[in-house]
């Protein structure tokens, strides 16, 4: 289900990029740029400087024609990796009709709440660090995919390296 959204999508954007009309698709952000007790988290920004970097990147490389993809600083939140009031930050962001994804979604507590407004919305979820294994369930979260591993991966091997070192 998730290859055949998103291959659709990609479909209507090269329709639209041979129709001559330029298009902006804006996509929003949710990235811990600062903990709740107001510390900066650094992790936060390089994430949100990395996913600039590779709308940058599609934009210079003409695989969507005269479109455009853009990240505005309007349109990223600082989430502070708080589960509280992300169910209702995921209904905000996700329910917006000029958003045409949302990046970042960093941790993995309050990622199950923007992975159902994600499919609730029918709107692509793209997490740079949820590792919930949950998560990957691709029939209940379709509209949700990670770019890492889920933390089970790294647990079968973290946990017998830590107890060999201790």
């Amino acid at each position: 289900m998730k290859i055949v959204s998103y291959l659709c999508f990609f479909f209507l954007l090269l329709l639209n990029a041979t129709t001559g009309f330029a298009k902006t698709y804006d996509v929003g952000g949710l990235y811990t740029l600062t903990y709740s007790n107001g510390l900066y988290a650094d992790w936060g920004d390089y994430e949100r400087i990395s996913a600039q970097i590779a709308v940058d990147d599609i934009n210079q490389s003409g695989m969507l024609g005269d479109d455009v993809l853009t990240l505005l600083n309007e349109n990223i939140i600082d989430f502070h990796c708080a589960e509280q009031g992300s169910k209702e930050l995921a209904e905000k962001m996700f329910s917006r009709q000029d958003l045409l994804a949302v990046l970042g979604i960093d941790c993995s507590g309050p990622a199950e709440n923007f992975a159902n407004a994600a499919t609730k919305y029918e709107k692509p979820a793209i997490s740079c660090g949820a590792g919930a294994e949950p998560l990957g369930d691709a029939e209940k979260f379709p509209y949700f995919v990670r770019v890492m591993s889920p933390s089970s991966v790294f647990e079968r091997v973290f946990f017998p390296i830590l107890k060999n070192i201790i």
